[in-house]
């Protein structure tokens, strides 16, 4: 009877390389169709009587698993922090108005305006959307990178700012 324990790995030694139904001297087990030079399951009884044909492979234990370290204690997430603001209200985008205690230039948050474009404004004492409505497009075209159409922009986005900032 084939259980497991008789069960080896062989190499076929057979000198046909070509594929043909094996079948053990002893035990008359079917191997299936098998080529000299394959390796597979082969009973022991009919490893040890067929040398010529059979060579056992001699497969080392295999090693002990490494066993994972134990878990470390576990790391308590660090208290939440509060972080007291201010209360300085928000300035007014639309307007321009400043914050109480800071100043605010809001040019830059205008559509449009990029940041390079709003240091020049600024430079020019331009920090206002009223103030930027004042130069219109043609104020506006006299600063490097703003031709025509991104005055138009510009100035199409503060005045439709400022309208729904009436509204509200």
């Amino acid at each position: 009877m084939a259980t497991d324990g008789n069960m080896v790995m062989a190499k076929y030694l057979h000198p046909n390389r070509g594929q043909h139904s094996v079948v053990g001297g002893v035990t008359k087990m079917k191997y299936g169709f098998r080529g000299g030079g394959d390796s597979f399951l082969v009973h022991i009884d009919d490893v040890r009587a067929n040398p010529h044909l059979f060579e056992e492979i001699k497969t080392q234990a295999a090693p002990a698993k490494a066993q994972a370290p134990a878990p470390a204690s576990p790391i308590a997430p660090p208290e939440p922090q509060v972080i007291e603001e201010e209360s300085v209200p928000p300035p007014d985008v639309i307007t321009g108005a400043e914050a109480p205690s800071k100043e605010v230039n809001i040019v830059g948050r205008l559509p449009g305006v990029t940041a390079p474009i709003a240091e020049l404004l600024a430079a020019d004492g331009i920090e206002s959307a009223d103030q930027v409505l004042a130069l219109g497009i043609d104020g506006l075209m006299e600063y490097k990178g703003i031709g025509r159409v991104k005055a138009e922009g510009i100035i199409e986005a503060t005045t439709q700012l400022r309208e729904i900032a009436a509204r509200a």
